[in-house]
């Protein structure tokens, strides 16, 4: 049990186990099933794991905000969008890593798109609350959740500043930019510079 106590992103909680009736006097971490919050390879329910966002919604978030790499911006792009790639939904979180963000983005995150989730609800987009507070989405019937619901792309570090703003492109990046693959994310090369060859997009 201690994993779901301890992981700093909150990534896991306990849920009863359906074979036995857990004591309440007396709780036994026999008693218990550990879930992922989020993060499912596996094809899930949405439903059964998550609660609905909806507009009008007392906890309906002021902000949606997805992190992502200078290597993965240019496929992006180019794919229209973004995309669960190996998991089930995208993550996104509600505040930035500056703002204190524990779960639903990486704190190395170098580019932060916010979303307009309203205006992709209203396109039939289907957003989702974990219960460690991460917003996901599978990004509609497309599987990619458009361009178009950009309302800003920003660069977190000097040099980068707003590349997209209300679903338009304003700005590529700077060349020159090295392109690092993080740990945990890698499908190919180790990394390059931007203009160059080496670092997936």
């Amino acid at each position: 049990m201690s994993v779901v106590e301890t992981n700093s992103k909150k990534r896991f909680a306990l849920k009863p186990n359906p074979a036995v009736q857990p004591s309440q006097d007396t709780p036994s971490p026999a008693d218990y099933l550990i879930r992922a919050n989020q993060g499912h390879t596996l094809e899930v329910d949405p439903a059964a794991l998550f609660t609905p966002v909806a507009p009008g919604d007392a906890d309906f978030p002021a902000r949606v905000v997805h992190g992502t790499y200078f290597a993965f911006w240019d496929a992006i792009v180019a794919s229209g969008g973004l995309k669960p790639m190996g998991r089930s939904h995208v993550h996104c979180s509600e505040r930035t890593p500056e703002e204190g963000a524990v779960s639903g983005m990486r704190s190395d995150a170098e580019l932060l798109v916010e979303i307009d989730v309203e205006a992709s609800l209203r396109s039939g987009v289907t957003w989702w609350r974990s219960q460690n507070g991460v917003i996901l989405t599978d990004g509609g019937e497309a599987g990619v959740l458009s361009t178009r619901f950009f309302k800003s792309v920003r660069g977190r570090t000097a040099g980068v500043g707003l590349l997209w703003e209300d679903g338009v492109k304003t700005a590529d990046l700077p060349a020159g930019l090295k392109m690092v693959v993080p740990a945990g994310k890698r499908r190919g090369g180790a990394g390059g510079t931007r203009g160059g060859r080496g670092g997936p997009r």
